[in-house]
């Protein structure tokens, strides 16, 4: 059975519509496209689709580069007697969360108008579809990374009566509150790194953290972990040795650069203990030997 017809005999049973109405919006729609191609939020909280409601979601996370776009609305119609619905319109504003601010800018729906028979209201009627679908508005266009925002929304369509405009049009608008719907705009972290240089310990060992190669970092809602890798050496990495230092911010984006450790040897061998030797016309001596941290023990000479 067509769609129309079943919300028809739905709001007839259960009262949802005026029957002495002769037009109206029975179910609207904010569509949304975030980067998985066009989504349909309902803004009719009573109105049961498979749809989410638009109101009090969290759309998500995005980067100023990803895709947001804002393609238009749905206000599906009746119209009955001398009733004619003219035109049809969502309307929509962006504001940091907390802070509803800006005027309402429009969205026509009249890109598309569908007509179905079988009005929910009294005498002989038709419903309708108004929508448009490809408005292609960039949600995030200049949009400040590191802040929440809202983006309100609420539908009219503009009705005559008898051929007469009316002055008030129909609208969807949560009870005057309107739909409001979250997002975060939150771009990666930023990181460099510099040059460090490391001294090896008397066992031969050195270790840094990822402190020591961070030449400054940052992120819009702050870092929640660094690190470095490799952070340990030995005699082996004497020189010039390659690590890779990475960032993660509370959204779990990264950021990494390499920076250059030098690791060093400044740690003389132990000095040996030297006795004296005593003997007539000659004797032999037993050659010293002492300890390194890198090269173990080591034999002198006589």
């Amino acid at each position: 059975m067509n769609k129309f017809l079943l919300l028809n005999l739905l709001f007839m049973l259960l009262g949802s519509i005026n029957l002495n109405a002769q037009s109206g919006i029975f179910e609207s729609y904010a569509i949304v496209d975030s980067g998985f191609g066009n989504n349909y939020y309902d803004l009719n909280p009573h109105t049961q689709t498979p749809n989410f409601d638009f109101n009090g979601t969290n759309l998500g996370t995005f980067q100023s580069t990803d895709t947001f776009i804002l393609n238009g609305g749905q206000n599906n119609i009746f119209k009955c007697g001398s009733d004619d619905v003219t035109s049809g319109w969502l309307h929509y504003r962006i504001f940091p969360s907390g802070i509803p601010s800006g005027t309402f800018l429009s969205i026509d729906l009249s890109s598309n108008v569908q007509n179905f028979p079988g009005a929910a209201c009294g005498g002989t009627g038709d419903n309708q579809s108004w929508s448009t679908t490809n408005a292609n508005i960039n949600v995030l266009s200049g949009l400040t990374s590191g802040i929440d925002y809202s983006i309100e929304v609420y539908t009219t369509a503009d009705f005559s009566v008898g051929g007469t405009p009316n002055p008030f049009p129909h609208t969807v608008n949560n009870g005057g509150a309107n739909f409001s719907a979250t997002f975060r705009v939150d771009n990666p972290p930023t990181v460099s790194c510099t040059n460090y240089t490391a001294q090896l310990d008397n066992s031969g060992n050195a270790s840094i953290t990822a402190a020591n190669v961070d030449g400054g970092s940052s992120d819009d809602f702050g870092i929640v972990s660094m690190t470095v890798s490799p952070n340990t050496f030995n005699c082996s990495n004497i020189g010039s040795n390659t690590v890779t230092l990475t960032v993660t911010d509370t959204n779990g984006q990264t950021d990494t650069c390499t920076a250059t450790v030098t690791v060093e040897d400044n740690i003389d061998p132990t000095t040996p203990t030297l006795t004296d030797i005593t003997g007539e016309c000659s004797t032999t001596a037993t050659a010293p030997t002492t300890s390194d941290n890198c090269s173990g023990t080591l034999t002198g000479t006589t």
